[in-house]
This record gives structure tokens, C-alpha cells and sequence, in this order.
């Protein structure tokens, strides 16, 4: 979501109860009337592939980086946490998923680093230094205009050669040779690869170049230095389908290479400015590995690698990539949670843009690709124009020139130039007879903007202002955004925030009890963005990638556990169920979401998210059949305060914008590197 986030037993082994506990009422899983938590043991395999133990500068202190690692994680619906007035005194609304994580620390073999560094140079081809390795030498931003003064004096080497490595081709070699180690690629796996000290070393960067932008051709991958990577990952046995490259099975592989680069991403190229994005706040960063031991001036001491690596995998690698909390709540309307889902895209075409927005949209692809997302729901598209009118030029506009164009309303009059009329705007559209298709069971309200004028992001899914409930969705696109950037993989990005799926640059730490984003002490958190997903920055996939995948389905089984509570306590309520006597049909459902937890524990997610959804099912088919209203839809009852009113604003919790430090209307800007 591309916006400022501004407020910032079978049971006793598989579950933790919630507080309130009401008993599980003759369930032998499903616990009425209870929120549980599906708690999982997961081993996390750390593999250190050419580096040496030791205290060196450029060696790993294994207590140094074991100190940092987490133990354990209870996940969070991040936005709806937001809107608990007591969330700086810790309480927070749980998703449903925790973990208990083991650690298998392994350092290669000098067999295994000798084969894989061959491969490398197998793969390695000889390119021109990237922008952003010229602006190391100088240490000067060279992609933002500035001019290069000569060969930095804080720097420990110059790099006059640079050598493409394919990602993915590199992430499919550690798949296929992680049992040398003992390594179960199956089970998350970060390997942390340093070529540097080698005779056979070559300057370095990872590439992805095989999937341009589907609307423009655009190849990120190829054309821009700002995309060339230190770090990959998350690749599914469906990329690059029926050829041999593929991945023959799961695999759940993270790797970083500190040897590689430097790159933009992470700007690990500037050594010298501790403050990058002007906040007056150091922007901590990993710089390469040479650097490490320097004793030449840099912004900050590079003089714990281990503890650096130790923050990547924490921070970056398990809190973002492996077991990421939710955005939002992945029920979207508890608690019959739909089947059928419909975007219901409706553009706005600006004249003096002089074309039309949609015909830069795929309706098919965003939908095939969300089809992977969710294999067991239903995703259909419509398309339609609305007036670009000057009343919705104002409210879409009113974002960057805090103008109120609803004052009548009090979400407008107290929140000037936040996003707050462009969603008033649009939900007064929502509320116009004929705007809903009526064809499925939930459709997600698309606003795409096709304008002329200059504006600083792509989109973004909104909240429902009151609860941290997902809205709507926007997109937008510009003429000079156009040339690079259509309309597809910015939906599929914002449908994928609606149904409950967070960057991997920004995230939620359990232990700490803290939201964060890429800046500050956490600016390196952009290193999660060089993996296979969509939800990133760096545009070199529209596709959901294994990490999704895995963490949507976790979210979805716990749905299903716990919506399956929701109506089971419904129907007791409503005394449509005695459970002294469970019909047979519930049952049988107690024992599927049983049988869905045993494949969870085991990492079999989509056998488990099956299994939980026919349980489910089976529970809501009861529901229904008795007459228990058991759906519920934010917009059904919504309503606008009169501007007389402050009651329900965002702004009644008192957070700031300093809660949460992710500004993402800054998104273009920089993914327009060059």
C-alpha cells in the first residue's frame, strides 16, 4: 500500500487459547466463542556460505548474531492495532498465527563454497559498472544529478568491473544443493554468501530480466541500475514454468550477498551520509563487506558485521519475508468470509491525459495472479469510466494540495489534504444505485486515476477511517509514470494490501511490540524488497511469490479457525445449537480442521487451507440452514459526520504520523531511479 500509514495437543500442541475462554463446548478443535492462536515450531536454517568464524572485522561472532535473533512470534493484523487507543501501552489485535522459532546455523563446506562460487562464475557475465557502483566510487548520488568530484578518499577499494549473476538461477542452485549441507530447503533458509577473499572473485550484481511490466514492456530487470540486486528470494515452483530453470519443489530461500553491490535499493553505496531521507535521523545501512574493519571516516563504525547479519535475519528475513503479519484482517466480512470476489475497477480519465487508463490494465492477468494468490476462491473483474469531474479532480487532488473539497464533512474539515476526501469522495460513488455488480460475494472498490498532472505514487488500499478495516483501492498513473508503469501491476499490488498482505520492506517485530518501516535504524528493511513478490518496490515481478503464498495461507487457516468459533458461537447464542448434541455434519467438520492443523504444523499449507475452508464451510452451511445472520460488511452502515461532528476520526486515537515511519508517497519518486 503505496500511503502513510498514519497512526501509526492435538488442541494443547496446536493451540493457544485466548483469554476469554468459554470451553471448547464438545469441539475437539474448534473452540466457540474464543480467538485462538495456531502456534507453529518452525526451524529457521542459517547458512553462511564463504564466510569464516571468528572475531575478525570480516567474520561471524556466532554469540554476536544468536543475541539478536527472536525466539518466538505472535503475528498482528498491523492496521486494525493501530485503532486501539491503548496501543502504546501494548495491546494489539492478534491474526491468529504464532511461532516458536529453532535455529539450524550451519557454515559451509569448502566443497560446497568451491561449487557454488564455480557457479557463479558459470552465470557471471561482463557488464559496464551500474550507476549506483559509480556512485560508490564517488561517493556522490549520481542518480540524483549530483556531479562525481573523483574517487572517494573513504573508500577501501575502487570498483572498476561488474559481472550480472542471474537471481534466480542462483536461488534454484542453493535449492538443489542445500542437502549437501544437512539444509531442508523446505524449511525457511537464509544463506548469507560472501565471494569477496577469493581468488576467483568477480564484482557482482544479482538480475532479474525476464519479466517486464505486462502493460508497458518496460524492462526494470535490464534497463535501470536501481535494480540490480544484493539479496533474492521467495521463488515458486510455477516461476518460469516448463523450462528447466524451474524449481522442481518448494523451496523457502532467502539469500544476501554483502560482497555484491553496491546497490540503491538498500543504498549500501553511501558510506559517508548518515542521513539520507532528511529527517535528521542516522538511516542505519549495511555497507559491502570490504568496508567492514575500515578505519577511514564513514558515517557510522562498520565494526559488527555479526550483529548486522543478526539484524537482517531478524528484521528483514523471518519479521518481513517468512512470517509476515497481515495489513489488515484477512476475513475481510466476518464472519461468513467470501468466495467470490469481484473487482470492481472504475477509472477516471482525466481529458488532458489524452487516453484512456484502462487500456494500460490486464483485467485477466491481475486476476489469474490472484487466483495463485488464493487457489480456492473466485476472482472476476468488471471495468467502467466515471466523470473526471471537477469535484473529483479536487477530492484526488486535495491529497497533495490540502485542500478541502468536502467540507461539509467532518472527516474532510479535520483532516485536510490526508487522503480523507478522495475516500469520501469515492464512498459517496459507492453509495449510487447500480455501483455494486451484485455478483459475487464481496467486491473491492477500484479507483484508478489517469491524469495529467504530476503526482508523487502509484496507489494504495485504503482503510475505513474508524476501524482499520480495508476500503478501497486506488491507482493512479501520469504521462511520465506511463512510459514505464501501467495499471495492472499496481492493482494486483493494492488488491493484494486489501486481502491482507504487507510489503516486504515494512513490517511488525512481535517481541518488541513495534511497527517499522524502511528508515532510520531499519532503513536496511528495503533489503526485503529484492524478492519475488509483487507486493515490492523494485518491479521485476507481478507475481505472488512463495512467501505470499505461505503467509496467506496461514492467515486464511486461522480465519477459518476462528471465523468457524465466530459462528458456532453465533448459533449457541441464537440456541440453533446444543452442544450436548453436535450434529454429525459439525463434527465432521471438528475433525477436518483437525486434520488442517496437522498439515499446518508440517508446512503443507495449502493441503491445510483446504481442509480448513471445507471445515468452515461446513460450519457456515449449518449457520445458514438455521437462519444465523453471521455476515457483517463495513460499508453497510456507514456514514459521514456532518463537519459539526468529530466523533469517529482517525484522529480521535492521538496518533501521529511518527508512529509509523512509512511514507510511502514517496514511492514513485523513488521508484523512478534511474
Amino acid at each position: 500500500m503505496r500511503k502513510l500509514l498514519r497512526f501509526a495437543a492435538l488442541i494443547l500442541m496446536a493451540l493457544a487459547i485466548g483469554s476469554c475462554n468459554l470451553g471448547n463446548r464438545g469441539f475437539q478443535t474448534f473452540n466457540p466463542g474464543n480467538t485462538v492462536e495456531i502456534g507453529q515450531d518452525l526451524t529457521i536454517n542459517i547458512v553462511f556460505v564463504g564466510y569464516k568464524q571468528g572475531s575478525g572485522a570480516q567474520q561471524i561472532n556466532l554469540d554476536e548474531f544468536k543475541k539478536i535473533l527472536p525466539s518466538k512470534y505472535s503475528s498482528v493484523n498491523r492496521i486494525p492495532t493501530v485503532y486501539y487507543l491503548n496501543y502504546k501501552n501494548g495491546e494489539k489485535e492478534l491474526s491468529g498465527n504464532s511461532f516458536t522459532y529453532n535455529y539450524n546455523i550451519k557454515f559451509a563446506s569448502q566443497g560446497f563454497e568451491d561449487a557454488f562460487f564455480a557457479r557463479l562464475n558459470e552465470l557471471a557475465q561482463p557488464k559496464p559498472l551500474t550507476l549506483y557502483q559509480e556512485s560508490y566510487n564517488c561517493q556522490a548520488d549520481l542518480g540524483a544529478g549530483e556531479p562525481c568530484p573523483g574517487d572517494a578518499a573513504n573508500i577501501s577499494k575502487k570498483i572498476t568491473e561488474n559481472y550480472w549473476i542471474d537471481a534466480f538461477e542462483t536461488e534454484k542452485w542453493l535449492a538443489e544443493n542445500a542437502s549437501q549441507l544437512g539444509i531442508d530447503p523446505k524449511n525457511y533458509t537464509v544463506f548469507f554468501i560472501n565471494w569477496y577473499g577469493r581468488p576467483d572473485f568477480k564484482h557482482h550484481v544479482y538480475v532479474k530480466t525476464d519479466e517486464p511490466d505486462p502493460d508497458t514492456g518496460f524492462n526494470f530487470g535490464e534497463l535501470l541500475s536501481s535494480r540490480k540486486m544484493s539479496a533474492w528470494g521467495g521463488s515458486t515452483p510455477d516461476d518460469r514454468q516448463g523450462s528447466a530453470a524451474s524449481l522442481s519443489k518448494t523451496a523457502r530461500i532467502w539469500f544476501h550477498d554483502l560482497s555484491a553491490g553496491p546497490e540503491a535499493q538498500s543504498d549500501n553505496w553511501d558510506i559517508t551520509n548518515a542521513d539520507l531521507d532528511g529527517d535528521g535521523k542516522t538511516d542505519y545501512r549495511m555497507p559491502p563487506i570490504w568496508e567492514y574493519g575500515s578505519a577511514k571516516t564513514t558515517y557510522r563504525p562498520f565494526n559488527n558485521l555479526s550483529g548486522d547479519l543478526g539484524r537482517i535475519t531478524r528484521y528483514v528475513a523471518i519479521n518481513l519475508l517468512f512470517t509476515p503479519s497481515p495489513i489488515y484482517r484477512v476475513a475481510i466480512t466476518p464472519h461468513q468470509i467470501p468466495d467470490n470476489l469481484l473487482l470492481n475497477v472504475n477509472f477516471y480519465n482525466d481529458p488532458a491525459a489524452g487516453d484512456q487508463g484502462q487500456a494500460l490494465f490486464d483485467a485477466s492477468l491481475t486476476t489469474a495472479l490472484l487466483k495463485k494468490l488464493q487457489p480456492l476462491n473466485n476472482f472476476t473483474a468488471t471495468i467502467r469510466e466515471l466523470s473526471y469531474d471537477s469535484q473529483a479532480q479536487c477530492s484526488f487532488e486535495s491529497y497533495f494540495t490540502g485542500v478541502s473539497c468536502h467540507s461539509e464533512y467532518a472527516l474532510s474539515a479535520q483532516n485536510p489534504g490526508s487522503g480523507a476526501d478522495v475516500f469520501i469522495d469515492n464512498l459517496l460513488e459507492m453509495k449510487q444505485p447500480g455501483f455494486f455488480q451484485g455478483s459475487a460475494d464481496y467486491e473491492i472498490p477500484i479507483f484508478a486515476y489517469n491524469v495529467a498532472g504530476d503526482i508523487p505514487y502509484l496507489g494504495l488500499a485504503d482503510d475505513d477511517w474508524r476501524s482499520g478495516t480495508q476500503s478501497l483501492v486506488y491507482a493512479a498513473n501520469n504521462p511520465l509514470a506511463k512510459s514505464r508503469y501501467g495499471y495492472t501491476t499496481t492493482i494486483t499490488h493494492e488488491v493484494g494490501h486489501h486481502t491482507a498482505l504487507s510489503h516486504p520492506h515494512d513490517g511488525y517485530d512481535s517481541s518488541e511490540n513495534k511497527d517499522y518501516g524502511p528508515s532510520n535504524e531499519f532503513y536496511y528493511a528495503w533489503l526485503g524488497d529484492m524478492s519475488n513478490s509483487v507486493m515490492s518496490y523494485i518491479d521485476l515481478t507481478a507475481e505472488f511469490g512463495q512467501f505470499n503464498r505461505d503467509a496467506m495461507n496461514r492467515y486464511l487457516v486461522a480465519a477459518y479457525l476462528n471465523q468457524g468459533n465466530a459462528v458456532l458461537k453465533a448459533m449457541i447464542d441464537a440456541k440453533k445449537l446444543n452442544t450436548g448434541a453436535i450434529p454429525a455434519s459439525l463434527r465432521e467438520a471438528d475433525s477436518q480442521m483437525a486434520e488442517a492443523l496437522k498439515s499446518y504444523r508440517a508446512l503443507e499449507y495449502e493441503a491445510a487451507v483446504q481442509k480448513a475452508k471445507g471445515a468452515y464451510d461446513a460450519v457456515v452451511a449449518e449457520a445458514l440452514k438455521e437462519g444465523v445472520n453471521i455476515r457483517s460488511y463495513w460499508f453497510e452502515s456507514y456514514t459521514l459526520e456532518p463537519a459539526s461532528r468529530t466523533s469517529a476520526l482517525r484522529v480521535a486515537g492521538g496518533f501521529k504520523d511518527a508512529d509509523f515511519p512509512i511514507n510511502e508517497s514517496k514511492a514513485l519518486k523513488r521508484r523512478m531511479r534511474p
